[in-house]
């Protein structure tokens, strides 16, 4: 069974292949919202996140129409670009619970002194998560671990913005990487 898209996206594409980008901008900014209410209602995910998948998706979609990958049989291109954020969605979260039960089991593994189990990786990502401070285990732990926006984190941990907490996660990132070279030139 053939697709075919609506003549307003022929339309689009043709513009964008000219060179014509006015036509992809209103496009953008015509489904973003519904986009953005779509994933976190379907997938519970953040504004923040939810965000960075319409940007990333929306690149996707971009990556295709400058690639020449889109004619006008298939699905409107609303239905690809939402195709393309569930996708990612899809795999963002198998990511995410795939790092946490596995950052989980090592925590668990480490404080229970039973640590000969976990990969060298995982004994250093432990051993470096241990050595941090307060708030930078609480940041580190509740937007990794926990999945929390910056904005929760904030709220959370009661930083006056989401700035603020992002300043301070990006500290500790910095400081964490300060303390894996420490550690490793040894």
């Amino acid at each position: 069974m053939a697709l075919f898209r609506p003549q307003e996206d022929i339309a689009l594409i043709e513009a964008f292949r000219k060179g014509n980008t006015k036509p992809l901008d209103t496009f953008y900014l015509r489904h973003r919202e519904a986009f953005l209410k779509w994933i976190a209602r379907e997938y519970g995910l953040s504004g923040d996140a939810a965000k960075d998948v319409y940007q990333d998706a929306f690149m996707v979609l971009h990556g295709n129409l400058e690639a020449n990958k889109l004619d006008e049989n298939g699905a409107s291109l609303k239905v690809y670009l939402f195709g393309i954020g569930k996708n990612i969605t899809l795999k963002r979260l198998e990511k995410r619970a795939r790092e946490g039960a596995a950052g989980a089991e090592a925590q668990q593994e480490w404080e229970s002194g039973d640590a000969a189990d976990l990969n060298e990786r995982q004994l250093l990502a432990v051993h470096l998560y241990a050595q941090l401070t307060e708030p930078c285990k609480s940041i580190i732990r509740l937007y990794y671990y926990e999945g929390l926006s910056m904005r929760e984190i904030a709220r959370q941990m009661g930083y006056k913005s989401e700035d603020v907490a992002k300043n301070q996660k990006a500290r500790c990132l910095k400081t964490a990487r300060e303390m894996l070279l420490t550690m490793t030139k040894r």
